[in-house]
């Protein structure tokens, strides 16, 4: 019986008794399944698909234009059920609605399956307090894994000019994607910045949300696929 190790990425309505789960799997790219709201003979696995949950799928026959008669669904790891912190559920949004945006231009991606696979567990198995710098740490390792993050020495920038994330050079403050030189100085530390030494940076409110902003500016002036994001706002309110 084919099946697929997935990521679930969204669910939404599709009728009174349905809803849609889209997935991005290993296996086959981006799927999505129609599932029941309640029936007594799949309601246990039909909970399981849930926002930044790590799956295996089981359907009868490989999917066809993208969707997936699913027969089965066992639990792998991931944010957990019940997950009652606020932040940690932000930033899962976060995470499925960059992915849902990127699987389209990398619809079957290895390593950026990999990345996904990994955030999923770290956040799932992430303490408490420990969530604050989480969504930068993503934003920078993803940029890595897309190979748009340049090297440590391209990154020498003067302390009276501002850095255009277009270019990857040093500017003035007429380009479109330019870091103002005040914050640009900054920009060869918070490249430094990963998922095992996240938790050094020290950073308020206003400048988690400003290098948020820069990090999707420099997705955007790559042309990463990253458009606007909805869940954003919510996400920068959340932090002290």
């Amino acid at each position: 019986m084919p099946g697929a190790t997935a990521i679930a990425l969204r669910s939404y309505p599709y009728s009174d008794t349905h809803k849609i789960v889209a997935f991005y799997t290993r296996e086959w790219g981006p799927v999505s399944a129609k599932l029941p709201l309640r029936s007594n003979r799949t309601e246990a696995w039909c909970k399981l698909p849930a926002p930044l949950r790590i799956l295996q799928i089981q359907c009868p026959r490989p999917p066809k234009s993208g969707f997936v008669n699913l027969n089965d669904v066992s639990l792998i790891g991931g944010l957990q059920e019940g997950t009652t912190s606020p932040i940690k559920a932000g930033i899962a949004a976060l995470v499925c609605e960059v992915a849902e945006q990127l699987v389209h231009k990398h619809p079957q991606d290895e390593a950026l399956f990999h990345f996904l696979y990994r955030t999923a567990l770290l956040l799932g198995e992430l303490p408490s307090g420990g969530e604050a710098n989480f969504h930068i740490a993503f934003l920078v390792e993803l940029l890595r894994v897309l190979g748009h993050m340049p090297p440590q020495d391209q990154l020498i920038i003067p302390l009276d000019k501002g850095f255009d994330l277009e270019t990857l050079q040093p500017a003035g403050l007429s380009s479109r994607f330019v870091v103002p030189p005040q914050e640009a100085r900054f920009i060869p530390l918070i490249s430094r910045i990963t998922y095992g030494n996240m938790g050094h940076f020290l950073l308020n409110r206003r400048q988690r949300n400003r290098i948020t902003e820069h990090l999707l500016s420099f997705c955007r002036a790559q042309d990463t696929g990253i458009e606007h994001l909805r869940c954003l706002p919510v996400l920068q309110q959340l932090f002290i």
